[in-house]
């Protein structure tokens, strides 16, 4: 039988100028992208998510100022950022002084014209809080406070409110 010469395609004859590739190239051409890709890096910037969380703590009182020192104790106890509270009783006889918990502000609504209810919010210093009723319908509650509270992100409004439902249960 005869030979059978089977080509490899065409121009299959290495020239003498040609650049081989070898492991040195590769090396080299591995560096090169190296510094391309470490450049990319260098202009990117990091985005870091961190979720944040407030702690709160609600509580029916049933007459704030007998339990005042119960409450503050909880307050340093579990590191609260935010404590609402209804039924405080309290009314204008009762100043803030009697109320305040130390490290919070503090914001409250004393029931008018009847025996009772009343709220308040305690907010930890660290976080910028003010009272605000801008905007909002409290002829729909008996009690109500709300105030703004600005984190390094964003600004929440936070309510506490004791509805007529609640009310008529004590």
């Amino acid at each position: 039988m005869g030979k059978s010469i089977h080509s490899s395609g065409p121009n299959t004859k290495r020239k003498r100028n040609a650049k081989t590739i070898g492991a040195g190239n590769e090396r080299k051409i591995s560096e090169g992208r190296e510094r391309s890709d470490n450049l990319q890096w260098q202009n990117c910037e990091e985005t870091v998510i961190q979720q944040t969380s407030l702690e709160c703590f609600y509580t029916n009182a049933n007459s704030l100022v007998q339990k005042m020192d119960e409450l503050r104790d909880r307050a340093l106890e579990k590191d609260y950022d935010i404590i609402a509270v209804v039924e405080t009783w309290a009314h204008s006889g009762i100043g803030d002084a009697e109320l305040t918990t130390e490290g919070f502000d503090m914001h409250r609504a004393d029931r008018k014209g009847k025996r009772g209810g009343g709220v308040v919010i305690y907010v930890k210093e660290t976080l910028m809080s003010s009272y605000t009723n801008n905007n909002v319908n409290i002829e729909a509650f008996e009690d109500c406070v709300w105030c703004n509270i600005q984190t390094t992100d964003e600004k929440i409004l936070v309510c506490v409110c004791a509805t007529e439902a609640q009310i008529v249960q004590r």
